[in-house]
């Protein structure tokens, strides 16, 4: 039987790791060590007081070199024991829903549109029909 100790729910912050992962995502981390992790594994580490999430771009013996997705330079070397652990798994519905639910803020019947929204799988298709969405109701108010 696993120990469930081993596993921890880290709150995603920032753009670093977008298209991947928004601002707000709850990210499923199991505890590891530096020779668990391969290149572009997604890794949770310790960096002063602040707990990061970036991609292993290149891994030494004793070092990780990790980079956020929306990152255009890599941080500085990661040592062993700042590993926190590695990124298994995310709530899909977290995924699906952050950027969406800003835009229809101000719309009627929003909770509704966001609730039918969770069931379109492709993203590119959920914002095509947004965008009509919006359209339509600006059409309507005038």
């Amino acid at each position: 039987m696993k120990d469930e100790k081993e596993f921890f729910i880290f709150r995603f912050s920032g753009n670093s790791m977008m298209p991947e992962y928004t601002n707000g995502i709850m990210l499923k981390v199991k505890k590891c060590y530096i020779e668990d992790i391969s290149k572009n594994d997604i890794i949770v580490f310790a960096d002063g007081e602040k707990k990061i999430a970036h991609r292993c771009i290149r891994k030494k013996k004793d070092f990780i070199i990790t980079k956020g997705d929306n990152r255009i330079f890599p941080d500085k070397p990661i040592k062993a024991g700042q590993i926190i652990g590695k990124v298994i798994g995310f709530s899909e519905r977290e995924r699906k829903m952050p950027l969406i639910k800003y835009y229809l803020l101000p719309y009627p019947f929003s909770s509704i549109l966001l609730f039918m929204l969770r069931f379109i799988k492709y993203p590119s298709f959920r914002h095509s029909v947004l965008l009509m969405l919006m359209n339509i109701w600006e059409r309507i108010k005038q």
